[in-house]
């Protein structure tokens, strides 16, 4: 038995190095990506619950494109444009899509949602909470 010194060569170290700072480089941009695709679900979503007289308000639904900026990644998702104050008042109406067609003082509307619900943004928003940083952290590593 040799009681030298021990001599270890590692080769291909500053390779790995290059790759796992290549993967850092590239993790924002995939989280945004991740984003960009929970956005666009979300509002899927929300346009199937999205009340419907004429179709403006679901024509209105958007998703911006993701940004990264610095350690800030994100994306917007709503309803706006002209119809924007239309929007918020049918999404927070209880009676939104539910009311056959008879106001609350028991008149005939001309016009009326025979579909949707109120709530039409909030509740995909919610529901797509669950397991959201798991999708989002696979997508980041590259697992989706």
């Amino acid at each position: 038995m040799s009681k030298g010194p021990i001599e270890v060569k590692v080769t291909g170290a500053d390779k790995v190095q290059q790759a796992v700072l290549e993967l850092a480089r590239r993790i924002p941009q995939r989280i945004a990506q991740a984003l960009q695709v929970e956005a666009e679900l979300t509002m899927t979503e929300a346009k199937l619950l999205c009340p419907v007289v004429t179709g403006a308000l679901r024509a209105s639904g958007f998703v911006t494109e993701a940004t990264v900026l610095h350690d800030d990644i994100g994306v917007l998702l709503g309803f706006g444009g002209p119809a924007a104050p239309y929007a918020l008042v049918t999404h927070e109406n209880p009676r939104a899509g539910q009311t056959g067609g008879v106001s609350p003082q028991k008149r005939r509307y001309k016009r009326w949602s025979r579909v949707g619900q109120w709530k039409f943004l909030e509740q995909p928003v919610l529901a797509r909470t669950q397991g959201f940083s798991a999708r989002i952290r696979g997508y980041a590593l590259g697992e989706f």
